[in-house]
C-alpha cells in the first residue's frame, strides 16, 4: 500500500516528467547529430554546394514550398472541417506555426 509520503513524492515528480523526458531526447538527438556529423567537415558541404547546378536548387525550393503550401492547405481545410477559425491574426497564425512543425515532421 502506497504511503502518503510516496504520494507527494510522485505528484512533485509527475509534473516535472515531460520537461525530463524533453531534455534527455534533446540531449540523444544531438549526440546522434553529433556523431553521425563527425566525418563531415564544412569544406566538403559547401564543396557539393557549390557543384550543384543552379536549376536543381531552384525545383528543390520550388519543392520546399509547394510542402509549406500543402500543410497550410491541410491545416486550412481541417479548420474548416471542425467549425474551426485559424488562430492569431488572419494568415500568420496558420503559417507560423508551420516553421515549427516542418521540422518535426520529417
Amino acid at each position: 500500500m502506497a504511503t502518503p509520503t510516496d504520494l507527494t513524492v510522485w505528484s512533485r515528480v509527475r509534473p516535472l516528467l515531460p520537461y525530463v523526458m524533453t531534455t534527455v531526447l534533446f540531449a540523444a538527438g544531438v549526440f546522434a547529430v553529433n556523431k553521425l556529423l563527425a566525418p563531415v567537415g564544412l569544406v566538403q558541404v559547401m564543396r557539393q554546394v557549390r557543384g550543384t547546378p543552379g536549376d536543381i536548387i531552384a525545383l528543390a525550393l520550388l519543392c520546399v514550398a509547394g510542402a509549406y503550401a500543402a500543410l497550410i492547405g491541410y491545416d486550412w481545410s481541417t479548420l474548416r472541417h471542425i467549425g474551426k477559425s485559424r488562430p492569431g491574426d488572419g494568415r500568420s497564425g496558420a503559417v507560423s506555426h508551420l516553421f515549427c512543425a516542418w521540422p518535426v515532421g520529417l
